[in-house]
């Protein structure tokens, strides 16, 4: 099952027309990273915040002197 037979996509993006300067591939692939943008931003706030946990400071200390 291709993204050519899901009837979300076709009501809204035209998948027939294969045309030079067509903008469904650019609509899908800016949601696509926008979308990975999003994941990205809330694992490196996630990974901030438990870095700065104390449980973890105190069993895994950096070695860069402060």
């Amino acid at each position: 099952m291709g993204l050519e037979d899901s009837k979300l996509l076709q009501k809204y993006l035209n998948f027939g027309e294969r045309k030079a300067g067509s903008t469904s591939m650019g609509i899908f692939v800016g949601l696509f990273a926008a979308f990975g943008g999003i994941l990205f931003g809330y694992d490196t706030g996630t990974i901030s915040g438990i870095m700065a946990m104390k449980y973890v400071t105190e069993r895994f200390p950096q070695d860069i002197p402060n």
